[in-house]
């Protein structure tokens, strides 16, 4: 039975996505060797909830086709449009990151979800400030100046 992303049934081997980024290893009591976790990764999901849940209820709030758990740690939602931040922005957005959610819009391409996993990644460094410090770039130097969404492109 296997349940979310670095969780897996007995006998069975954590393989690829979320548990090769850390290297620490947690053997629950009674295990298998194979049966290991990564805790680092728990605790950064963990810790990174309050912006995941906001993640997941912006994308309720789109119209909703599909939502995919992804084996690196993260759920993709997709939409028809994002409508939430393009009241904002004023303009269309294709993906939309929030803790361990990405939002993809149905104009969004394979180079938008590498982009966005990009910011999952920024998410887990920075952890519960990132939002904050990611505003903080757009409001003094732009969008296309920010240096977070300058590291996601490339």
């Amino acid at each position: 039975m296997r349940m979310l992303g670095a969780f897996q049934s007995r006998n069975t081997t954590v393989r690829g996505g979320v548990a090769q980024i850390f290297s620490k290893k947690l053997c629950v009591t009674g295990c298998d060797p194979y049966d290991n976790f990564d805790i680092i990764i728990i605790m950064k999901l963990l810790i990174n909830i309050p912006w995941t849940i906001l993640g997941f209820l912006a994308g309720l709030m789109c119209l909703v086709y599909k939502i995919k758990l992804d084996k690196r740690g993260f759920i993709l939602i997709f939409v028809k449009r994002l409508w939430v931040t393009e009241i904002f922005l004023k303009r269309r957005t294709y993906g939309l990151t929030l803790g361990n959610i990405i939002i993809l819009s149905q104009y969004a391409d394979e180079k938008t979800l590498i982009h966005e996993i990009k910011h999952v990644e920024q998410f887990r460094k920075m952890l519960l400030i990132f939002p904050i410090l990611y505003l903080y770039e757009n409001y003094k130097y732009g969008y296309k100046n920010n240096k977070f969404e300058i590291e996601a492109n490339k």
